[in-house]
């Protein structure tokens, strides 16, 4: 699987399972149905009631604890230190609140502080210049104006898509056609030409950049696989499609008899190439990236691909110099190669035409853009996917005007300039010092690891050299990319100078699909950072395992929580470092120890060190097993589930405890009690067993567990037998 399709994968799980607290995950395992039956007498806790076999309360729960409830440090730490913020908190319905959904909150407003004009920012030189950082404002505030005037939308219509489509039709011959394709002046609206192109790593290694050279993107149908057989959901969605165009077109002068026409020639084409291209579900399956794992120069390109003009494609693109490339669909190519001929060109113009109509949709007039909705979700319902932007999207603020700012922001923003807003935040709130003051203290982390992995007694010396190289290796993002992409080429008018809408998404159309021509032929850089994919504005630490990477996103940075240069050392230590740590650990937690210092599956472990690793992840994992974590449910939890977040809960504190031995006076205390802040929440009853199903453990157990593990917490609280956060010496789980 190469770069882009892990980074890919990865983001999903970055959106959908936060590193903090994580989604719930139904399911209907035994928690669950015991938690039904509960239901049939009560949905709520009594304060102050203990887990089975426990001195803890489950303090996630809303209700769980009132004003007459008696809490000890030694006997239940998280609930006692998180007290005040539990009894002043209150849910609603469905809502979590936590450390992290306050932070978003923060996140939230200074986006939306973005969207509005008059904002001043003073941007990081070491960043980004004051102009680039004008420019990337403009660039946002531009595309909201030329998208929220919807009057001057409505009186344009249909005109602006006049020139793109006469673009098509003024094509006479197959050379022309070759031209078109080019776009070299924004007039390819779909920025299609059939074999689309981008730079990235070869499947399944960490070698050089190369050109991935993939197949069409555009479809009637929905997908290439419904071609063989038509169904009545995909009948309806055509019918839409074909709606949509007939009043465009019909608007633009174009005759019923000329519209029938185009789509006929349109559906034949793609008939004809539906069988040679892979479906949707083949495109993002795990085993698609191993198809371009052939090698091709550009000589043997050209000599496949007939009279198919893709070598002069890849020259107009600025990637023809690649050593390499990698052909997903030679039997395209090979078709193509006999088919792109002037006697085919009506079918190739009708292609354009028929999908520039359908693309331009949302960036025309109110009831096109209407049009376009619907066949988007008719399209998402019968791929069975949803919105790749959804996760991103800001939720709807009450304030009428601020909400059709989020509106405006997750229909075109997100869609054409996302990139660029990240940037404009970039240089809005980020702080170069921040940023170095967090990597020298991933160093500290590093150098502890290889301290630790080089001394661990149960290692083998083998596999101990190689847990070291993998550790040398990790790569650390943070915030942003430390190269930042170039837009100051991206300019769009605004209706005062003549644009509109649909000449802006052109614009960043094509300059979003332009390849990475400088890291061709390049070697792979783990820590290359594209905002494209990954998107910084969240709130989110991670570790990508399958790059041996960490990243720290700046949304998790927004509100100084976490991080604060101005606090003390303790509570950074507690917070930001022991997640730095937390994700360092995953790289040799029950998922990470597969991969190897490049991130890719290819065992290093003894057959003697793996069993010995399995035995003590088991052993934590049956420790939280024996555990009632829900009050009134007699259900276990489930320590296979969550182990692999508690090895690196523990993990990241340790490390921390050991950096803090080099520093005079540590306060432990405040070390402590911040860190127990870090996991504070409250939801109700239901979503907290629903979250009883997540890879990461309860928030109240993140905190006892955790710290119960170690000496200096039992030192600094003078916790021993018959205290409730006592866990005897041979009891304890390290697994690191």
């Amino acid at each position: 699987m190469h770069l882009k399709h892990i980074i890919k994968r990865s983001m999903a799980v970055i959106l959908l399972l936060s590193m903090m607290m994580g989604l719930s995950a139904c399911s209907s395992n035994e928690l669950m149905n015991t938690a039904f039956n509960y239901f049939g007498t009560s949905t709520s806790v009594k304060p102050g009631e203990r887990l089975p076999g426990m001195a803890w309360i489950n303090s996630d729960i809303e209700g769980s604890i009132d004003e007459s409830t008696q809490l000890e440090l030694k006997d239940d730490f998280h609930t006692a230190v998180n007290r005040d913020w539990l009894l002043e908190t209150t849910v609603e319905g469905d809502e979590q609140l936590d450390t992290f959904t306050t932070i978003g909150d923060t996140l939230y407003e200074n986006q939306l502080r973005l969207l509005s004009p008059g904002g001043e920012y003073d941007a990081d030189p070491s960043i980004m210049s004051s102009e680039t950082l004008e420019h990337l404002h403009s660039l946002v505030l531009d595309m909201m104006d030329l998208a929220g005037n919807q009057d001057k939308r409505n009186e344009l219509g249909v005109e602006p898509l006049r020139p793109y489509l006469e673009a098509i039709e003024q094509i006479d011959s197959i050379d022309e056609m070759t031209e078109y394709l080019k776009n070299s002046d924004n007039q390819n609206f779909t920025v299609e030409n059939f074999f689309n192109f981008y730079v990235d790593t070869p499947a399944n290694s960490r070698d050089f950049y190369t050109v991935h050279i993939t197949s069409p993107e555009h479809t009637l149908l929905a997908d290439f696989f419904q071609y063989g057989f038509i169904k009545m959901p995909t009948f309806l969605l055509y019918q839409q499609e074909k709606a949509a165009v007939e009043h465009v077109l019909g608007q633009l002068g174009y005759t019923p008899d000329q519209i029938a026409g185009l789509f006929l020639d349109c559906y034949r084409f793609e008939s004809k190439i539906s069988f040679l291209t892979p479906s949707y579900e083949e495109q993002h399956g795990e085993s698609y990236g191993s198809r371009g794992n052939k090698i091709y120069t550009l000589d043997d390109i050209q000599k496949l691909q007939g009279n198919f003009p893709l070598v002069e494609l890849l020259e107009e693109a600025g990637v023809a110099h690649s050593e390499t490339f990698r052909v997903y669909e030679p039997g395209l190519l090979d078709f193509m190669g006999s088919y792109y001929q002037d006697k085919n060109l009506d079918k190739l113009k009708a292609y354009f035409m028929i999908h520039t109509v359908l693309d331009a949709l949302p960036y025309l007039d109110e009831t096109c853009q209407t049009m376009g909705q619907e066949i988007q979700e008719a399209t998402r319902d019968l791929l069975l996917i949803s919105d790749p932007t959804a996760t991103l999207a800001l939720r709807e603020p009450e304030d009428p005007e601020d909400a059709a700012k989020v509106q405006l922001f997750n229909k075109y923003i997100l869609q054409l300039i996302y990139e660029p807003f990240q940037l404009a935040y970039i240089g809005s709130y980020c702080d170069s010092t921040e940023k170095q003051n967090i990597l020298n203290l991933m160093e500290d982390i590093r150098d502890y690891y290889i301290e630790l992995l080089s001394s661990t007694e149960w290692l083998s010396q083998e596999t101990r050299e190689k847990a070291v190289e993998k550790m040398v290796k990790m790569e650390f993002m943070v915030m942003y990319p430390d190269v930042l992409p170039d837009y100051s080429q991206l300019i769009y008018r605004n209706y005062e100078e003549g644009g509109n809408l649909l000449e802006a998404a052109a614009a960043a159309r094509a300059f979003k699909k332009a390849p990475d021509t400088e890291r061709i032929n390049q070697p792979v850089r783990r820590s290359d950072w594209d905002l494209n994919v990954i998107s910084t504005l969240v709130v989110n630490a991670c570790n990508v395992v399958e790059l041996n990477s960490i990243m720290i996103l700046s949304g998790v940075l927004a509100d100084g929580f976490v991080y604060d240069e101005n606090a003390p050392v303790e509570q950074n230590y507690a917070r930001l470092g022991t997640i730095l740590g937390h994700e360092i650990t995953h790289a040799f937690d029950t998922t990470g120890y597969t991969l190897d210092a490049e991130g890719l599956p290819f065992g290093w472990w003894t057959n003697d060190d793996e069993v010995a690793f399995r035995l003590r992840s088991n052993n934590l994992a049956n420790h939280y097993s024996r555990m009632k974590v829900i009050p009134g449910v007699d259900a276990n939890y489930q320590g296979q589930v969550v182990q692999g977040e508690a090895i690196s809960d523990m993990g990241g504190v340790k490390c921390m405890l050991t950096l803090a031995e080099n520093i005079p006076d540590f306060d432990y205390d405040l070390f402590f009690r911040s860190y127990a802040s870090l996991w504070r929440t409250q939801m109700s009853f239901i979503n907290e067993v629903n979250r009883a199903n997540d890879v990461h453990p309860l928030g109240f157990l993140r905190t006892n567990v955790t710290l119960q593990q170690f000496d200096k917490f039992n030192e600094t609280y003078g916790i021993g037998p018959g205290d409730g956060m006592y866990l005897a010496p041979e009891d304890r789980i390290l697994v690191w």
